[in-house]
């Protein structure tokens, strides 16, 4: 994996990243109380967004790319024009700091979520649709096709809500609080990571529990596969990630190497990869069928806090406490998926048939520049 580019220009550290829809854009937020916008075949830096008086920790883009929301410390979330850098809008004043924003499918409505509460608004005019009874929030998302919002918060709760009516549809239970709450793809489901040292597995239209994921000390970030059918978790103090069958909630893998806790774990779009992040200043690439690391990228002299997978799977995006982050450009997919399945026919004791009809590529395993 090559590094392509370093992102330079911030005053601060970044704590996370977005590709935008197409990736022809990366959007970084930062301590310096900026966002910025970069090229990605170039590394120019193409726009600096300014306003939020404390740290952006949270960046995402629309659907169609033409707008950026920033979730801030200064208890702020701003959507701004990707093209000319302006301020379109400007939502809450939550003393405590917003911790997440996520624009709906379609475009038309941003949900914000703070320790004061989560909103949703109207993108069109700026108005307060509703507000949720949902304090101490941590994160929140819509469901694929926009009808449900999901909350996480330090309350021991995750809830799904009724996006139109602003109504409570189900209360998914955790013992401590919980980070994150994801949907899969298909809309069907929703995970959930907690400090309870459990992900939970939920039938997101009945509310029903579906699988509870126990071997973990706490869990900073979990992710569905695209396709639905594995989940991925990030295992606190032990340093380790772990690969789950969504269905059965049987142990796949895991994904053993880092030295300190794996701060963020992401699939490829493909399915074909995992990439995560930890505080032993690496970030790591695995395959995500057999848990074989693939790469360990060791550049940064920081905490690695997030990455991320441009669209087509072709970049990986790294951010780091101590700038400058990194943009690594990903060895080509086809030539990776034929090592992948090499090694899996070669050690793989259980199904290969994902592998069915991917030629052989015998070549000498990756190694980080």
């Amino acid at each position: 994996m090559e590094r392509i580019f370093k992102l330079n220009r911030h005053d601060g550290s970044i704590n996370s990243f977005a590709f935008s829809p197409y990736g022809h854009h990366l959007a970084s937020a930062s301590d310096d109380n900026t966002a910025m916008l970069w090229e990605t075949n170039t590394g120019r830096l193409s726009h600096t967004f300014k306003g939020h008086k404390k740290s952006v920790t949270k960046v995402e883009f629309s659907s169609n790319g033409e707008q950026l929301a920033t979730a801030s410390r200064d208890g702020t979330a701003k959507v701004w024009d990707i093209n000319t850098s302006k301020e379109l809008h400007s939502f809450g004043e939550s003393p405590s700091g917003m911790n997440a924003v996520a624009f709906s499918p379609n475009g038309e409505q941003l949900a914000t979520a703070s320790w004061s509460g989560a909103s949703l608004w109207n993108l069109s005019n700026g108005e307060l649709l509703h507000t949720f009874d949902e304090y101490n929030a941590e994160s929140i998302v819509f469901s694929p096709n926009g009808e449900k919002l999901a909350t996480a918060s330090r309350d021991d709760f995750a809830k799904i809500w009724d996006v139109r009516t602003g109504k409570l549809f189900h209360t998914l239970p955790h013992e401590e609080t919980v980070w994150s709450a994801v949907f899969s793809r298909d809309g069907q489901h929703i995970a959930t990571a907690s400090s309870d040292r459990t992900a939970r597995l939920w039938d997101a239209n009945t509310g029903k529990l579906l699988q509870i994921l126990q071997e973990h000390e706490y869990i900073p970030d979990i992710a569905f596969s695209p396709d639905g059918k594995q989940l991925a978790t990030s295992n606190g103090k032990n340093n380790t990630a772990i690969i789950w069958d969504a269905t059965t909630g049987k142990l796949l893998q895991t994904l053993r190497g880092h030295e300190k806790t794996v701060s963020s774990i992401v699939f490829s779009h493909d399915g074909q990869h995992i990439a995560t992040a930890s505080l032993d200043r690496t970030t790591r690439l695995w395959d995500a069928t057999t848990g074989e690391l693939l790469q360990t990228l060791q550049e940064h002299k920081g905490k690695v806090k997030d990455t991320v997978f441009s669209p087509d799977d072709k970049q990986l995006a790294t951010a780091s406490d101590n700038h400058p982050s990194r943009v690594w450009r990903i060895g080509d997919i086809e030539d990776m998926l034929k090592v992948s399945c090499d090694r899996v026919r070669h050690s793989w004791k259980g199904d290969r048939s994902l592998c069915d009809g991917v030629p052989s590529k015998a070549i000498a395993p990756m190694v980080s520049k």
